[in-house]
């Protein structure tokens, strides 16, 4: 676990973990997925290769409510971004902090 992962919250990470499972078993393409650091939701940015690229304003978020019964009891938000877009650092929305700050959780290193 990464210091920056050591900050959120444990059920933020363990609705993080099961978003990203269901992620990746509906999407085979994901390369990465990372979380954004925040306390009360979860902020998930997949890297896709088959990803339609966006705009050049930036990383646009879809955004879901909570889901208990399936193990996401906070409110979600996810970007999907090319590998291009990652390499380039595409701006990522307002209030999800930067690159830099992101934790990679899958594929899990180590």
């Amino acid at each position: 676990m990464s210091g920056n992962e050591q900050k959120i919250p444990q059920k933020v990470l363990d609705a993080a973990h099961t978003l990203a499972r269901a992620n990746r078993e509906a999407e085979t393409e994901i390369t990465q997925i990372f979380l954004a650091p925040a306390q009360d939701r979860v902020l998930l940015v997949e890297v896709d290769p088959t990803a339609v690229p966006n705009d050049e304003r930036g990383a646009v978020p879809l955004y879901f409510k909570s889901a208990p019964a399936e193990g996401i009891p906070l409110p979600s938000g996810v970007v999907i971004v090319t590998p291009e877009e990652q390499k380039s650092q595409i701006p990522l929305p307002e209030r999800w902090g930067s690159w830099e700050k992101l934790i990679l959780i899958w594929p899990q290193e180590g």
